[in-house]
């Protein structure tokens, strides 16, 4: 079952803190998906089900930072998420991932590296890394990196994301 959450002004749902123009009201967010993932796993055929979180772009950061709040999900798909946002990656390393999180799928493309003022610049690095962190906290963590820009194969490069972390279950 694949279940979509969208609000208005949405990307300032997906931001963690306020930057520039995004408000940072992602806690507001996973305040709401926590309370629907417990709905949903009051359904008798959903209580023993995982749940896995997807997101593009910020809502590839989005799951991210989600994957350390909240514990009742069991793993994520990341897809050339928003990794250079500023002091993120000081986040991922001051704090632990939740304990629930058994894999966590990231994919970049090798030419988003570039433009946005340079604040993208790390993008490739931070993914990696962050699989690297995942993968230290014991997460069964994938790295891939994908041809082309950020734009490039979005739907192929969601559907390797999901095909992987259902894999095995």
């Amino acid at each position: 079952n694949l279940i979509n959450i969208t609000k208005k002004d949405i990307v300032d749902y997906l931001t963690p803190y306020p930057y520039d123009n995004f408000l940072g009201k992602a806690d507001y967010l996973i305040n709401d998906l926590d309370k629907i993932i417990k709905l949903i796993k009051d359904i008798d055929n959903f209580k023993n089900s995982k749940i896995y979180l997807l997101g593009y772009s910020l809502a590839g950061l989005f799951c991210v930072y989600s994957s350390y709040k909240i514990n009742s999900i069991n793993g994520i798909v990341s897809c050339s998420a928003s990794l250079w946002y500023p002091n993120f990656m000081n986040f991922i390393n001051e704090h632990k991932v939740s304990n629930n999180i058994e894999k966590a799928y990231f994919s970049v493309g090798d030419k988003e590296n570039k433009g946005m003022k340079g604040l993208v610049k790390d993008v490739i690095t931070n993914t990696k890394k962050t699989s690297q962190i995942f993968a230290k906290n014991k997460v069964n963590s994938y790295f891939e990196l994908n041809e082309g820009n950020h734009f490039k194969d979005v739907d192929i490069r969601i559907m390797k994301g999901i095909l992987w972390i259902v894999k095995k279950i």
